[in-house]
Order: structure tokens, then C-alpha cells, then sequence
């Protein structure tokens, strides 16, 4: 019976098969290619240092991805769930305001060290690219909330004091203490607990 479909053999079967693996491996070749550069600081990697990375030819980079922001649109979903985990797991949120704002300063401070080339990265682009612009929010928004199962007494605080804590805890100004003022980690995490108390103790 006639059911109007090519039937194809086996061996054409195989082959197709092998074809879209190469095809995956090579794909995430080139996510991993990006990862590794961003983290070892490159602020701008282009298609053709990336195509070099990952061992692949620059048509396949663009035959996967279209341009530069559908890449780091894929870059972004593969690392989203590491990232998100980094900082919705660990921690003791538990016990009085004094002890958590010594727990969340420190806490935060093995995170920022541990990305910090990668939220470098993020920063110097995402003025470039919508993808990395649309991630960068979304991350502020899920470090707020992260922000408040450490110190759910912000809710009750005027909106200028959480701003203010918003600041002390973010990334840029955790960056500032290391690179810019030269601080250690031990003497930007006190800095950090010092303006947490200033802003949350007085």
C-alpha cells in the first residue's frame, strides 16, 4: 500500500542522524567557546575569535546563529539555571538583622568574586545587545527579590533606604570596592556590612 511517503534506508537514516549530533556538538561548542571567553575576561568577543575557540568555521557560527544576539541569547538560556542557583541556594537567612547583614555581605561577596568577569561582560554590552540588555533585568529584578528573603524588613522601609541598600549590594558597587578603590575582599565585605548597619541598624 501507497501511504505517499519516501521511506528512507537505513544507512540515509544514520547518516541524517549523525549529521544533526555533529550539528549540537558543534552548537554547543560554540556556547562553551563563549563562556570560556567571557570568563576569562573578554569583554568583547567577536564571531571570528569565537569560531576560533570552538574549533568550528565562522559560517558555522552564523549558521547556527544569525547574529551576535541570537548567540548570546543562547548563551544566556544555558547559564541562566547555574546562575539563578548561585544565589537562590546557601546562605543562613535565619536569626536577628545584625547577623544576617554579616551573612548576606559575605555571602554575596563569594558570588561577585566568583562572576565577576562575567558581570563585567554583561555591563560593557548590554547596551548593545537587546538580549543581554533584557537578561541584565531580569537578573536585578531576581537579585531584589533574592535581596528580601535575606531582609524582608525592607518592606518596611521608606523607598529611598531600599534603593540605598539595593546600591550597597549590587555588583557595580561591589566592582567599584575591588578594581576601582583597590579594597581586599575582607575590607570590601566590611565596607558592605558598615553600610548596611548605617542604613538598617540606626
Amino acid at each position: 500500500m501507497l501511504t505517499g511517503r519516501t521511506l528512507l534506508p537505513d544507512n540515509k537514516i544514520a547518516s541524517l542522524d549523525g549529521r544533526r549530533r555533529r550539528s549540537e556538538r558543534s552548537k554547543q561548542a560554540i556556547i562553551d567557546a563563549v563562556v570560556d571567553m567571557i570568563n576569562e575576561g573578554e569583554l568583547f568577543p567577536t564571531a571570528a575569535q569565537v569560531s576560533q575557540r570552538a574549533g568550528v568555521g565562522l559560517r558555522t557560527v552564523f549558521r547556527h546563529f544569525s547574529d551576535m544576539n541570537t548567540l548570546f541569547t543562547l548563551f544566556n538560556e544555558d547559564r541562566r539555571p547555574h546562575y539563578r542557583a548561585m544565589f537562590e541556594e546557601g546562605g543562613d537567612r535565619t536569626g536577628a538583622l545584625e547577623k544576617r547583614i554579616v551573612a548576606l555581605a559575605e555571602f554575596r561577596a563569594v558570588r561577585w568574586e566568583d562572576l565577576t568577569a562575567v558581570m563585567r561582560f554583561s555591563v560593557a554590552q548590554r547596551r548593545r545587545y537587546k538580549a543581554l540588555a533584557d537578561n541584565y533585568a531580569d537578573y536585578q529584578h531576581g537579585l531584589l527579590e533574592d535581596l528580601k528573603t535575606w531582609l524582608p524588613e525592607l518592606s518596611q522601609q521608606e523607598p529611598v533606604i531600599l534603593e540605598a541598600v539595593v546600591g550597597v549590594c549590587s555588583f557595580e558597587y561591589w566592582d567599584r570596592l575591588r578594581d576601582l578603590q583597590g579594597l581586599s575582599v575582607e575590607e570590601a565585605t566590611g565596607v558592605v556590612i558598615l553600610c548596611l548597619r548605617r542604613l538598617l541598624l540606626a
